[in-house]
C-alpha cells in the first residue's frame, strides 16, 4: 500500500515484492484479512522466504450482538445451578461482611470454550478472585451462531455474592 506497486502470489502463495523502507505493507487476498506488516522483519529474515499467515474475514472477529446467543448447557437456570454449587464464598470476606456483584467478561470461541475472563465491575479482590476461579471451570457453552454460523462472542455474567 502506497508503494503503487502489486504482487500476484504463484500456486504456492509466494509471492516477491519491492517497497522502500517509508511504507506500511499490506497484504491483501480475497476472503482473507489483511495483514499489515513492517518492512523490519523483512529486512533481518534475509535466509530465506518469510512465511506470512492469513486468517479467514471474520475467523478473529468478536462479536458482541449476535443472532442466537451462547448458551450454557442446560439454560440459564442449569448455570445458576452450577454457579451455586462450585462458588465459595471467601472466609475473609465474610468475616468482614463483604458483599457485592463481581461482573466478569469472557468471549465464547466458536468451539463453546472460554477464554480472556476479566472483571470488569470489581466488588473486593477476593471476591473478584473467586468469580474468576469458578467461571475457569465452567464446561464449554454452545456458541453463539451468526448467519447460522458459530462464533466468537463477547459474554459477561454477574457473580453476586451476598451474604
Amino acid at each position: 500500500q502506497g508503494t503503487g506497486r502489486k504482487a500476484t502470489s504463484n500456486q504456492m502463495g509466494e509471492f516477491t515484492i519491492d517497497a522502500d523502507y517509508s511504507h506500511l505493507i499490506v497484504i491483501r487476498a480475497n476472503g482473507m484479512e489483511n495483514r499489515y506488516l513492517e518492512i523490519q522483519p523483512f529486512l533481518t529474515h534475509t535466509d530465506g522466504p518469510y512465511t506470512i499467515m492469513m486468517r479467514p474475514k471474520g475467523s478473529g472477529r468478536i462479536y458482541s450482538t449476535v443472532e442466537q446467543m451462547p448458551e450454557y448447557p442446560g439454560g440459564m437456570s442449569a448455570f445458576v445451578q452450577w454457579l451455586t454449587k462450585n462458588l465459595r464464598y471467601p472466609i475473609t470476606a465474610q468475616r468482614r461482611k463483604v458483599q457485592g456483584t463481581v461482573l466478569v467478561a469472557f468471549i465464547i470461541n466458536k468451539d463453546g470454550s472460554i477464554t480472556d475472563l476479566k472483571v470488569i465491575k470489581s466488588a473486593s479482590a477476593e471476591l473478584d478472585r473467586e468469580a474468576l476461579r469458578v467461571l475457569r471451570m465452567m464446561p464449554k457453552w454452545k456458541p453463539g451462531e451468526d448467519h447460522g454460523k458459530p462464533c466468537r462472542t463477547y459474554f459477561s455474567i454477574p457473580v453476586v455474592f451476598k451474604l
